[in-house]
């Protein structure tokens, strides 16, 4: 098992996930799109910052809130673990655009813009605002990685 850097490259590995590509970065982490060999599927995989104050089971633990969420617009928590110090959580590949790459493509009506987000704040919002309630920091997105930004496809 090789130890984490800040960041991966192509065909390292943490547990039984082999990094593939990076997808983002944020204020939470670097978002991986990575192969699950045990389930021989697609995940993606947010390798967490330390942040200052906070303990490693500071951080799983928001990561047991967001594996509590069900909504269509927040991504599913498979797993969550340390390897080597790092905080890494293994969670639904959604494959598809960003809320920014749609934005620029072309200009859009206000309806098109109402029609795209107001499935992803009827519902979806209420069940972060509960988790960040309850102790989570963690946040949705339909894309992890791309921080705030949600797939227009999945919210409708």
């Amino acid at each position: 098992m090789e130890k984490p850097s800040d960041e991966l490259q192509r065909g390292q590995s943490i547990g039984r996930f082999t990094i593939e590509e990076k997808l983002g970065a944020g204020g939470m982490g670097v978002v991986y799109a990575a192969h699950d060999s045990e389930l021989r599927r697609r995940v993606a995989l947010k390798l967490l910052h330390p942040r200052s104050g906070q303990t490693e089971d500071d951080l799983l633990r928001e990561a047991q809130h967001l594996a509590r969420l069900n909504h269509p617009n927040v991504v599913t928590v498979y797993e969550a673990n340390v390897t080597h110090g790092r905080v890494w959580i293994s969670m639904e590949y959604v494959e598809g655009n960003t809320l920014a790459a749609w934005h620029r493509q072309r200009a859009h009506s206000w309806e098109e813009v109402l029609a795209v987000m107001l499935p992803v704040f009827s519902g979806g919002v209420d069940r972060i605002h509960l988790a960040a309630a309850t102790g989570s920091t963690l946040g949705s997105k339909s894309r992890p990685g791309d921080r705030d930004e949600v797939d227009p496809r999945r919210s409708q």
